[in-house]
């Protein structure tokens, strides 16, 4: 009849816990039980390994064809790859945060975004915990930023990113990209982010938590091919994401009918013959 929170502990007593009646089947049913449970789990260590094959899979293929010295590279095809600063295929947007104490400048329409929205987010971001008026956006540094965006932290967990899906706002932990057309691709900058990140590392400073200053941003050499290349490239990649989500989707879906198997065997709803 009581928790073991009550009070806010979490406390058990011995005697409470060992008068707990369990169902309990014939010592065959339960080695039968315990023989399908453990199948169950040598499925979901296969699909969690193939997961992890195709994550490698997939940062091996992001290496070799960013990678101009390499044997498989596009640039050892028909077009070579080109250095450019960051600056001049891509305008670099920093973000800025509304005055916290001025009501009027918060929980509007506008999609304000922090480093937690775009961890739990995926690729793609489409929402945020926290918005923003439009009085709070013009008093303020921070910038509406157009759908495909590319949005990159720039403090702290530097290099973690996402394509706004929406149009969207982000606070002054940020680096955001406005691609140019024809020149920089959105998807294929999110993908060379990943192989660029170590030197985003190294230029980033500060004593309390590092930071990657615009300036920086704007003036880092990149290597890309013509844009017909970057489409094909990052759809490759776009296509190896879509496994690993499937594959993901799977994980998660078996994991579920596993826990309502068990939820019929360990109570004796349904019944194994030994």
């Amino acid at each position: 009849n009581h928790g073991v929170r009550d009070d806010g502990l979490l406390n058990l007593t011995g005697k409470d816990f060992y008068s707990c009646q369990l169902p309990v089947p014939p010592l065959p049913e339960q080695q039968k039980i315990a023989e399908i449970l453990m199948q169950c789990d040598k499925v979901i260590t296969l699909k969690k390994e193939r997961i992890e094959e195709e994550k490698k899979r997939k940062k091996w293929l992001i290496q070799k064809l960013f990678d101009t010295n390499s044997k498989i590279s596009p640039s050892e095809h028909s077009e070579k790859w080109h250095k450019v600063k960051i600056k001049d295929v891509a305008k670099v947007i920093s973000g800025g945060t509304p005055d916290t104490g001025e009501k009027e400048y918060w929980n509007g329409d506008i999609l304000w975004c922090t480093p937690t929205d775009i961890s739990a987010c995926g690729k793609y971001i489409n929402r945020t915990a926290q918005k923003i008026t439009l009085k709070g956006l013009k008093n303020s540094s921070a910038t509406l930023l157009p759908v495909g965006t590319v949005l990159m932290c720039s403090r702290a967990t530097i290099g973690t990113k996402a394509i706004a899906n929406v149009e969207i706002s982000t606070n002054q932990g940020f680096k955001n990209f406005i691609c140019k057309k024809g020149l920089l691709q959105n998807e294929f900058l999110y993908y060379l982010i990943d192989v660029i990140l170590p030197d985003f590392l190294r230029l980033s400073s500060g004593n309390t938590f590092k930071e990657l200053l615009k300036n920086s941003v704007d003036n880092y050499a990149i290597s890309i091919p013509d844009y017909d290349k970057q489409i094909a490239i990052s759809g490759l990649f776009s296509t190896q994401d879509h496994i690993i989500d499937s594959l993901e989707q799977e994980l998660m879906a078996f994991q579920q009918k596993k826990k309502a198997l068990m939820q019929l065997l360990l109570t004796g709803i349904a019944r194994v013959n030994a």
